[in-house]
């Protein structure tokens, strides 16, 4: 007793659930739903994040693998100023030195319960102000 199931353990117990009709079918959906979740979320490395940051963090690499769309897109709207390279330098060495579980903890899960904006919704108005200002520079 005590001991934390794996997420395909929870999976299981959930359709053992389900044949016994203690949960409808509409609760095992959305459990299993937010279980899948939870696996694509916590399943970012914490070296990867760190280089990331070190080598391509100006454009905000790091923060689109991580999931966080928002500030993946302000560091590539403000890339041209170096302000993000400085900022992701700070960013990758910490990311590398820190522990795992404070990485997923303080890092990963932050983001994740802060939510985002879907990818295609913050890079296509981005895109357009870059072809925008490209237009009025010529």
């Amino acid at each position: 007793m005590g001991e934390k199931l794996s997420k395909e353990e929870e999976i299981i117990l959930l359709w053992n659930l389900l044949d016994d009709g203690i949960i409808t079918e509409e609760e095992y959906d959305i459990r299993k739903k937010e279980i899948i979740h939870e696996i694509s979320v916590t399943d970012k490395n914490k070296t990867t994040a760190g280089l990331l940051a070190l080598f391509f963090g100006g454009l905000g690499v790091h923060k689109f693998y991580l999931g966080n769309n928002i500030q993946g897109a302000l560091h590539l709207m403000f890339c041209w100023t170096f302000i993000p390279s400085a900022i992701s330098l700070i960013e990758g060495v910490v990311y590398l030195f820190m522990d795992e579980s404070t990485f997923r903890n303080k890092v990963v899960l932050k983001h994740a319960k802060e939510g985002n904006a879907p990818l295609a919704i913050i890079l296509i108005p981005l895109l357009l102000l870059i072809i925008f200002i490209m237009i009025l520079s010529s």
